[in-house]
């Protein structure tokens, strides 16, 4: 879950299955009690209509969590710029950068590095598209150290430079939940 909506459409869908009590944020859903399983795969049926999953495992739960955490961090435009990533995900899932780290490549195969480059890579290709902004404005934002250096990690995720994008008639992203 990465908005508002998201929260509104778990709930409802928690509420429709007979889940009350259920308490809804981003990024988890906690059901007081015990489901029974039945229920459970409504549910999970339910949230995958409208394209989200349930995980129920631990280091499922984690990964999830420390993707949303990088979303959120990727999205704020209101954070400090000189936090660092691996200080915000400590400091909100209270847990030491390099366990975050290590977990998130077991389950998801790429490191966590890779997948904030990823976010902020489509967080970049919308912002091209709103055209709101300069390509400086979307650096600092970004947290980029330069627009040259911002220039140089779209090329190299893209195989083209910012300007060769904003240019394209249709410009193809990935919703930066979907990343």
């Amino acid at each position: 879950m990465v908005c508002d909506r998201c929260v509104m459409v778990v709930s409802d869908i928690l509420r429709q299955a007979g889940i009350v009590g259920a308490s809804v944020s981003l990024g988890m859903a906690v059901v007081p009690g015990a489901v029974a399983p039945a229920l459970l795969a409504d549910v999970a049926e339910r949230l995958a209509a409208v394209g989200f999953e349930l995980i129920e495992s631990p280091a499922g739960r984690l990964c999830e969590n420390i993707k949303a955490c990088v979303r959120r961090f990727v999205l704020s435009s209101d954070l400090d710029p000189s936090i660092r990533l691996a200080d915000y995900l400590s400091d909100h899932l209270h847990t030491d950068y390099s366990t975050l780290s290590s977990s998130f490549s077991e389950r998801e195969g790429r490191t966590l590095e890779q997948y904030y480059i990823h976010v902020r890579n489509e967080r970049a290709k919308e912002l091209i598209a709103y055209g709101d902004l300069t390509l400086g404005e979307i650096a600092d934002l970004l947290r980029f150290s330069s627009v040259s250096h911002f220039s140089n990690q779209f090329k190299k995720l893209t195989g083209m430079s910012p300007s060769a994008y904003k240019a394209l008639s249709v410009k193809p992203r990935t919703p930066v939940d979907k990343v």
